[in-house]
């Protein structure tokens, strides 16, 4: 009675780690429509009364359908795209202060239909438009 019940708990216990391995390996290879590399411009679409810098060459890869976004050192995300293509992240660890002694997050929002990216980020002050094509 004692061997039976030891081979029923070494069984179980080998069946919760192939489980575990099999759910490993399912998250490690789930990807979506939108996976790539995407390449193109930011133009600055509106500057305000900021010293904004003018926009630049951006290349982002989306995995599992999440891709990084830095805008300067310090402020950056990890944007999820959601199933109908649509994102918007608040780009994190730095404020940028305004004129008034007030604060605001940098965010990125936008859309991804499988070939390209576009949408707009920034701040109020200074605010870039993007489109990224799917290479």
């Amino acid at each position: 009675m004692l061997r039976h019940r030891k081979s029923v708990q070494v069984y179980m216990l080998a069946s919760l780690l192939v489980l575990s391995a099999g759910e490993g390996i399912a998250a490690a290879t789930d990807s979506s429509p939108f996976d790539g590399l995407y390449n193109g411009t930011s133009r600055l679409a509106s500057a305000g009364q900021a010293d904004c810098q003018p926009g630049g060459p951006i290349s982002v890869t989306i995995a599992g359908g999440r891709f990084h976004f830095a805008w300067h050192p310090r402020q950056d995300a990890m944007v999820s795209i959601g199933p109908d293509g649509k994102y918007s992240a608040m780009l994190q660890e730095s404020l940028v202060a305004s004129e008034k002694n007030m604060q605001a997050l940098p965010r990125i929002d936008g859309r991804a239909d499988g070939h390209a990216l576009t949408g707009e980020y920034g701040t109020r002050w200074c605010t870039y438009t993007y489109q990224l094509a799917r290479s």
